[in-house]
Parts: structure tokens; sequence; C-alpha cells
């Protein structure tokens, strides 16, 4: 598991490489460091490899979707984490939210 240092340092990466506001980018941190899905030890593999050299290749898939589709859709691969995550907590709301978006 992450720790608060992994958290700001993920939120000072989010600012300042990604773009993201403040705001933003401290949620996003935080849902980062601290996945809620039962089984989510791909995640964490993928956050910490993004953190350590930026890299968006852990492809994780769920509900028939890639990462690489999600990023396709104009999703930031963090938030493609993020997405994963809630997908494997309430898959019919985080797909809703999905299909609003396309």
């Amino acid at each position: 598991m992450m720790n608060a240092n992994d958290e700001s340092l993920i939120a000072q990466i989010l600012r300042e490489e990604c773009g993201y506001s403040s705001r933003a980018a401290e949620v996003t941190a935080h849902d980062l460091t601290h996945f809620v899905a039962a089984d989510h030890g791909d995640l964490d593999e993928a956050v910490a490899r993004w953190v350590h050299d930026r890299s968006d290749q852990t492809d994780v898939a769920v509900g028939g979707r890639s990462v690489r589709d999600l990023m396709g859709l104009g999703l930031s691969y963090p938030a493609c984490l993020v997405f994963v995550d809630w997908y494997r907590c309430d898959p019919a709301t985080a797909s809703r939210a999905l299909a609003e978006r396309m």
C-alpha cells in the first residue's frame, strides 16, 4: 500500500506534468493510493510503475474494456486506473457513466 508521501508525489505529478487542477490532482492522487476494490494488486502495480517512469504500458482490463480502450476515449492513464477500480466496485454505475461519455 502506498503512503501519504506517495499520495503527495502523485498529486504533484498530476499537477505539474498532467495539467490537473490542484483539487483534481488531490482527489485523483487519493483515489490512486486508496483503491477500494477487493482485488487491486494489478492497479497498485500499474500506479507504482507509472510513478516510477510515467509508463502507461501496464494494461488492465475490466468489463470487456482495456485501459488502452479507455485512453482512446480521452481518459488520462491515471483516470483509467481509477475507473477500473470503480467498475470493479460498481459495474452498473461505471458502465452508465462511460456510456454517457461516449
